[in-house]
């Protein structure tokens, strides 16, 4: 009698928390409707903006802000209890980030970006593809403009609008990515969408928009790192051998140092095979490492060895290497403007917290991650295939504090850590499944669970007002009016 009512108490607990559930569900989405409904009515830009951010109002930033922490805390409160229904809680985060990146078409900005950024240099090269059929000379990292100049010939958009939809579908793609490698790793589709729900921060600033082919060829890192364990497991390994040949030929085609990036990755893991091997660490492995590495190694010598360009860029990092160079490095420069602002330093650790935060908060908590992780290895033999991870992301640090400190072509700090980033996102997302794996009494999880939404709540609403330039972040907005449009169609057409 007392195991029937007890079984009978459990069941309607389980009616009424299953309501309680879709409930929430229910309210989160209302919220989404309400700050849609905002953001459709609020007239477009009339011209120059100093900030995106200001010209909505402070109700459609709680009810979003509402949307990203009720968002965040379902996805990975549902995770945790092992319910399906994060299915419905982790698409809002990708609609909010969704419309965080679509902002500056919403607001009818003409470009966001000035006059010298990177983005026209690339649709004018796309645009020549388009007119002429042909690469401009000195083109040596074509497969983006490719791309952009085929979107451009089928669609009727036009190239601004055409831009931030590409940046969205790579950015949404790197999601996606991460949630299959979490599948793929752990076998478990909890474990995905945690590594998805630690991927939606837009932690990469605006370079989420400033169409850097740089950023579209690193996002395919977890697609590749996904292939790797497919044949590891897989019977059908021809397919994905393919898979990896031609993910890897698009970034030989897209950016000379991610290339280089991707072949220090499988360096890397060759020189952990046969560590592995040497000691018996427990790693097996049978991806053939030296053939992939010959093919991109080969095809990144024969393409770039044709480019002036790429040669002296070899030789500026070289001569930074030796010291007979004389350059300002990332650091260097961005400590002499905090000099020369003479700003006090509570402003100053304000603004680094602002900018800076989440990528820092992230590589943190990752390094904190990877001594558990390696503690656990080193004593009790586990996770010996997640270590790979753990590798990659010390890799990918050393590779971060070289370019901030050196100069290695690139010359903005969230393109010299993107590679830090996104193996921090990889291995916050490993390690805090594997620490949710060994929870388990009810009050762990529950400060488990605290302690992960409060992490991803405040990287992400960094995040979210890091994307755009404004003064929240020391900065004035940076997009052109259709004024500015029509003086430069005037310079440009009358100048004689």
């Amino acid at each position: 009698m007392t195991i029937r009512l007890i079984s009978k108490n459990r069941y309607i607990g389980g009616i009424r928390d299953a309501r309680f559930y879709r409930i929430a569900i229910i309210f989160l989405y209302a919220i989404i409707a309400l700050w849609l409904n905002i953001l459709i009515n609020t007239p477009p830009a009339r011209g120059y903006e100093i900030s995106i951010y200001a010209a909505y109002s402070p109700i459609f930033w709680f009810l979003f802000i509402l949307t990203i922490i009720l968002g965040i805390g379902l996805t990975i409160y549902f995770i945790v209890r092992s319910i399906s229904l994060w299915k419905y809680s982790l698409p809002a985060i990708l609609i909010a980030d969704t419309v965080v990146l679509f902002l500056p078409t919403i607001r009818n900005y003409e470009f966001c970006a000035l006059g010298g950024s990177d983005i026209f240099a690339h649709l004018g090269w796309s645009k020549f593809i388009l007119n002429t059929g042909h690469i401009m000379d000195g083109d040596h990292y074509p497969a983006m403009h490719i791309m952009m100049a085929t979107v451009d010939q089928l669609s009727l958009l036009n190239p601004a609008i055409l831009a931030a939809i590409i940046s969205f579908v790579f950015f949404m793609l790197y999601v996606l990515s991460l949630f299959i490698l979490g599948r793929a790793v752990f076998k478990d589709d909890k474990a995905a969408a945690l590594l998805a729900t630690f991927g939606s921060p837009l932690l990469f600033s605006f370079a989420h928009y400033a169409f850097y082919p740089f950023l579209f060829a690193i996002f395919f890192f977890p697609l590749l790192f996904y292939i790797m364990r497919k044949i590891e497991r897989s019977e059908n390994k021809g397919a994905y051998y393919t898979c990896f040949i031609i993910l890897s030929l698009f970034i030989v085609f897209c950016h000379p140092m991610i290339t280089l990036i991707l072949l220090l990755i499988l360096g890397v893991f060759y020189g952990y095979v046969q560590i592995s091997n040497r000691f018996q660490l427990g790693f097996s492995c049978r991806f053939d490492i030296l053939n992939m590495t010959a093919i991109v190694g080969i095809t990144f010598v024969f393409w770039y060895i044709h480019f002036k360009s790429i040669s002296s860029m070899g030789k500026s990092v070289i001569s930074s290497l030796l010291g007979t160079r004389d350059t300002e490095t990332i650091m260097a420069y961005n400590l002499d403007m905090v000099s020369q602002s003479g700003a006090p330093l509570i402003r100053v650790i304000e603004g680094f917290i602002k900018v800076y935060g989440p990528a820092v908060i992230y590589i943190v908590v990752a390094l904190l991650i990877t001594t558990y992780l390696v503690n656990e290895f080193l004593t009790k033999r586990r996770y010996a295939d997640e270590m790979i991870y753990v590798v990659f992301f010390l890799l990918s640090i050393a590779f971060g504090a070289a370019l901030t400190l050196g100069y290695f072509i690139v010359f903005e700090f969230i393109r010299a850590t993107s590679f830090a980033i996104i193996m921090a996102t990889i291995v916050c997302g490993i390690g805090f499944y594997a620490l949710l794996k060994n929870t388990g009494t009810p009050n762990s999880k529950k400060i488990f669970t605290l302690v992960v939404v409060i992490m991803l709540c405040s990287v992400s609403i960094l995040s979210v007002l890091n994307v755009y330039p404004s003064p929240w972040t020391m900065s004035a907005g940076k997009h052109m009016t259709k004024m500015e449009i029509s003086g430069i169609d005037w310079v440009l057409t009358k100048q004689d």
